[in-house]
């Protein structure tokens, strides 16, 4: 027969013991994607392309759901417009579906815009998405096919002018643009809009052209 005090020892233990069970933190709630066909993926995204890391920005936030700046340079795009040099967020966090990307590999990519606090929209991709490693994506890589090559950035810096061959004969002066450099800038904002524009109808185009291949695919 156990003792009195025997009974109170054994009692304590056990309220312990549910005290240190119901005190320890939950597990976070994990990233669950299901697996989905490439048309799907397809619908799902405004910008589908394949690209190289080449510089991730590092963040000092403690806060495991920061986002997490990625820097691209797009090979071939296959839906929506990308220029040659661009980036994309993800959450820092695989439990936020973010997606864990390193420096110098490529990568097919599924991406949308999103507008956050009325800033510009930014491109943006989860795990969910479909983005994954080209060496893993060699099968939806053979069926979206050769691509496109990516847009020049309305921003990058133009080329160096080769030296003017000498001749006897003077220079003839070119006349100034009618607005100066104001008719410049307003060039090249409509320049950029006409491209934006564009690439919305090309985006329509593209998807029309890859929704019947994924069909043909999978009929063959």
């Amino acid at each position: 027969m156990i003792s009195s005090p025997h009974i109170r020892t054994l009692t304590m233990i056990g309220v312990a013991a549910l005290a240190l069970v119901a005190l320890r933190p939950a597990p976070a709630a994990a990233c669950k994607c299901a697996v989905t066909p490439l048309e799907e993926r397809l619908r799902g995204s405004s910008h589908v392309f394949e690209a190289e890391i080449t510089a991730i920005d590092k963040h000092e936030d403690s806060d495991p759901n920061y986002t997490r700046v990625v820097h691209v340079k797009v090979l071939r795009s296959f839906q929506g417009t990308t220029y040659a040099s661009d980036e994309l967020r993800t959450a820092s966090s695989g439990a936020a579906c973010g997606v864990y990307f390193e420096a110098g590999k490529r990568y097919l990519i599924f991406a949308s815009l999103r507008e956050e606090g009325g800033a510009a929209p930014e491109l943006w991709t989860t795990s969910c998405a479909g983005t994954q490693p080209a060496e893993l994506a060699e099968e939806d890589l053979k069926t979206l096919g050769e691509g496109s090559a990516p847009a020049a950035n309305v921003n990058a810096e133009p080329a160096p002018a080769e030296p003017a061959a000498s001749s006897a004969a003077p220079a003839t002066q070119q006349a100034e643009p009618h607005g100066g450099c104001a008719s410049c800038s307003v060039g090249a904002g409509r320049a950029a809009h006409a491209q934006r524009a564009g690439g919305a109808l090309g985006l329509v185009l593209s998807t029309l052209a890859l929704r019947r291949r994924v069909r043909a695919r999978r009929i063959a």
